[in-house]
């Protein structure tokens, strides 16, 4: 299947007091640096899509959702939650000819699973490099294996591919709007942190789709969320989690830590 990336909207979140007021915008120096991290966490994330195939070019898709590449210094790995793959497994048993699709390639996601962990709703799966080249895709590296967690009123960035905003072309072309947001950490717990969405907070930087236009999560699960970090005067993005559930009633986003995933990729009971 043909998969087009087709325009960004591209969200802010945050002021100089981190957690805004309606009336506050974000000041100069966070916009800047949210503009230079989304150049990056762009590369480091991209979709998945469950199909079925029906003829030789021609496909139904059923689901999409998000995965991340990351380099641990150890390994080399995408990252997932469980309940895509296990969807995935579902349809499968129904669906003789159905295929998951990470980007624009096809692969045999049995065969590339790492480790997988149901309560954590966490999947690594090994991903080839020449996927990564056709895609156009890099790892994020964090040698310094794993990142410090999250912390409150920290600030975050994150993006996803909404199913609400997939368009089918024909029946083997597929367009997908790539959503991005510059968020802050709501609160902490043992396994996971959270996000408390505040549409009258959110700044439209870029865009064809409006904040009125997105009122639903679905497409972001397994999104990859990072920090904006700096060392030595060298800036990078480390990886923080992965979204696992959204709230849509109260729109609580919440995101399983990454240190749960160890450098090989395997995942902790």
């Amino acid at each position: 299947m043909r998969l087009i990336k087709k325009f960004l909207s591209y969200f802010l979140g945050l002021n100089n007091n981190n957690r805004m007021t309606a009336s506050s915008i974000p000041n100069k120096i966070q916009i800047k640096i949210a503009d230079e991290s989304l150049k990056w966490v762009l590369t480091y994330s991209t979709f998945i899509v469950i199909a079925e195939r029906r003829g030789r070019s021609e496909y139904i898709v059923h689901n999409n959702a998000t995965c991340s590449f990351i380099d641990t210094g150890v390994r080399k790995f995408a990252v997932t939650n469980f309940h895509v793959i296990e969807k995935y497994r579902e349809l499968k048993q129904e669906k003789a000819n159905l295929i998951l699709q990470v980007g624009s390639c096809i692969i045999d996601i049995e065969k590339s699973i790492i480790e997988e962990n149901k309560r954590l709703d966490l999947v690594t799966f090994q991903i080839d490099d020449h996927i990564m080249d056709i895609n156009k895709k890099q790892f994020c590296s964090c040698p310094n294996w794993p990142p410090k967690r999250a912390e409150k009123e920290e600030n975050i960035l994150y993006v996803g591919f909404p199913g609400k905003f997939r368009e089918t072309k024909s029946t083997n072309e597929l367009n997908f709007y790539v959503t991005a947001f510059f968020e802050v950490v709501t609160d902490c717990s043992e396994e996971h942190f959270s996000i408390l969405i505040d549409r009258k907070l959110w700044t439209k930087r870029f865009g064809l789709k409006d904040i009125s236009e997105f009122d639903n999560w679905g497409g972001f699960s397994g999104a990859g969320v990072f920090r904006f970090s700096e060392e030595k005067r060298v800036a990078f993005l480390e990886p923080l989690g992965v979204m696992f559930s959204a709230c849509q009633s109260y729109e609580i986003l919440l995101i399983r830590y990454i240190d749960f995933i160890d450098a090989s990729g395997a995942i902790k009971k």
